[in-house]
């Protein structure tokens, strides 16, 4: 078939799909618990319905469902959806595939493919004294990197990685050093723009992508080559592009009894006795041979004084609490909002930054007040030394009432 031919049967088949789509979905929803089908004012949202994002088929139901709206679809890419499907993986195997499932002509899907420059947008955004530039994907594009993230989320990822992990939090991070004597914390520059397209190809294939349905990815999910800082799917694809070296910085730590921590671009290690001088020439091997580098500028040895600052936050002997400056902008805040007439945008921003701090405070409370000897008295007789040690270990309170109840 020629050039002009292909073209045509190429169009052919993209408004076949759509048509297909457009019909599916006015049946399916008919009888669906998620929202009604998008359409265009809803893809003009900033903010889609959750119950689209959570499910790996996004507004259909099964694999069924989807060669209905594609046809074409091979046994060979059906048994790839299905095999990615069990294993919680978004079924991005074809062009063809995510127009089925997203309801959008192929030929958009081929634009953010092959001219993805046209569909991102670039700002600048504070960040302390300085402006961090952003590239933010526009919202057609947005909303396929926010299905892919939010799934590549939940592929496992090592106990010591806090950022960007469901259910995790810097504050579950913070109080894995409480106790501590010392900490070496240290930032990794450009996190995400650091990531080549190369790492990401590779850990999708180890994932069990395909090498088109890993390029697919790679084309929707980077930019010039890299991760885009700004798009809603880097967060979990570093994540995953980084599993390597988490395992070089978790073998330090076990053969040395450190505790290590990373929540994003944030790494610190701790322990008790002396900082030991040799840490950073154990650390600096492992980055050599990688694409991501260590801040020279955002390295911090922070010896005995009582307490220490782990990941935004102080950490003492036995508990977390906020820093001395931002405690004392709470305390502005609160009044604030409690005496002033405030714009909705900014009555929200404060609360959530009341929100923040009381979670900190219930946290710092929990443990400062939390019973040792009561706690060891009441496991049942059965519970040994060694699983006291793992519940010590353990540092926060939901991780200490999760090894209570396996115990109990």
């Amino acid at each position: 078939m020629g050039a002009s031919g292909a073209g045509v049967h190429h169009a052919h088949n993209a408004k076949t799909i759509h048509r297909r789509c457009r019909r599916l979905r006015r049946r399916s929803f008919e009888t669906s618990s998620k929202p009604s089908a998008l359409n265009e004012s809803k893809l003009c949202c900033m903010r889609l319905p959750q119950p689209f994002v959570e499910s790996l088929w996004f507004q259909l139901d099964s694999l069924d469902e989807l060669r209905q709206a594609y046809p074409a679809l091979s046994n060979a890419e059906a048994q790839l959806i299905e095999d990615l499907s069990q294993r919680g993986l978004p079924p991005a195997t074809s062009i063809e595939a995510l127009a089925a499932l997203f309801g959008l002509n192929p030929g958009l899907l081929w634009a953010f493919k092959n001219k993805p420059n046209r569909y991102y947008r670039t700002f600048k955004i504070p960040k302390g004294k300085e402006k961090r530039e952003m590239t933010a994907p526009k919202v057609g594009l947005k909303m396929i990197q926010s299905w892919l993230g939010y799934h590549l989320a939940r592929q496992e990822v090592a106990d010591h990685v806090f950022g960007f992990v469901p259910g995790r939090s810097h504050i579950d991070a913070a109080e894995k050093h409480i106790g501590a004597q010392w900490a070496y914390s240290f930032d990794i520059s450009n996190f995400f723009v650091s990531t080549p397209r190369a790492e990401v190809g590779g850990a999708l294939l180890q994932l069990g992508y395909s090498p088109a349905s890993a390029e697919l990815i790679c084309d929707l999910c980077t930019l010039n080559g890299r991760l885009v800082q700004g798009s809603p799917a880097s967060p979990a694809l570093s994540n995953i592009c980084f599993r390597g070296v988490d395992q070089a910085l978790r073998t330090i730590a076990q053969q040395n009894g450190f505790v290590v921590t990373r929540y994003a671009d944030d790494v610190v290690f701790s322990g008790q006795g002396e900082l030991p001088a040799e840490l950073e020439n154990q650390i600096v091997p492992i980055f050599a041979a990688t694409p991501w580098k260590v801040h020279p500028n955002k390295i911090l040895k922070q010896p005995i004084k009582g307490r220490i600052k782990v990941h935004g936050l102080l950490v003492t002997d036995d508990h977390i609490a906020l820093t001395k400056g931002y405690r004392n902008k709470i305390r502005a805040y609160r009044h604030i909002y409690a005496t002033k007439k405030l714009a909705a945008e900014d009555r929200r921003r404060l609360a959530g930054h009341l929100n923040y701090a009381r979670q900190v405070e219930i946290r710092e409370s929990a443990l400062s007040e939390f019973d040792w000897d009561d706690f060891e008295i009441s496991v049942e007789k059965g519970a040994n030394s060694n699983w006291l040690s793992r519940v010590r270990s353990a540092g926060s309170i939901s991780a200490i009432l999760r090894q209570f109840r396996k115990a109990t």
